[in-house]
């Protein structure tokens, strides 16, 4: 097995708070560029340490609640219903996208403003991620749950809809 070499491009905060900083890192291996997004946490005075894998490179190999949130919005603003609609559980009652219902969200730029978890438990998490629709925000709550390796919405409790 050989090796690959990593060379440390950029860092980027994201977003903070009083306890947490979420992080966009750029890192080139082997020459190919590749965004990693890692959230740090405080977890005593002083002490910071990587809490989770968010997005790119996973320590887990799972994707968070957080970056479904991310990839939904994204896909939701570039008006992509079957991509939006492989992020939504096939089990769970959250209806799919129909192209009518997605119509409208066409005719607005889309994008997330915040996430915060308000519950989670191992397999499960409700978050509330205010979206910024053309200029307002507004307050949207999905529960999302861990479906076979990665995380997908799976109800809207105040939708985009």
């Amino acid at each position: 097995m050989s090796a690959f070499e990593f060379e440390f491009v950029n860092f980027d905060a994201v977003r903070t708070d009083d306890t947490e900083v979420i992080t966009d890192i750029d890192i080139a291996i082997d020459d190919n560029k590749e965004t990693t997004r890692y959230q740090f946490r405080e977890t005593a005075a002083g002490n910071i340490k990587l809490w989770a894998a968010i997005g790119g490179l996973r320590t887990t190999g799972k994707i968070s609640p957080e970056a479904a949130a991310d990839a939904y919005v994204a896909v939701l603003d570039h008006g992509a219903k079957k991509k939006a609609n492989d992020l939504i559980a096939d089990a769970g009652p959250l209806d799919p996208w129909s192209s009518q219902d997605l119509q409208w969200v066409r005719t607005f730029a889309i994008d997330l403003v915040n996430f915060e978890i308000i519950r989670r438990q191992d397999d499960s998490a409700v978050a509330r991620l205010p979206v910024r629709l053309s200029g307002a925000t507004e307050p949207v709550i999905y529960e999302f749950r861990r479906v076979d390796d990665g995380w997908k919405l799976w109800t809207e409790i105040e939708g985009i809809r």
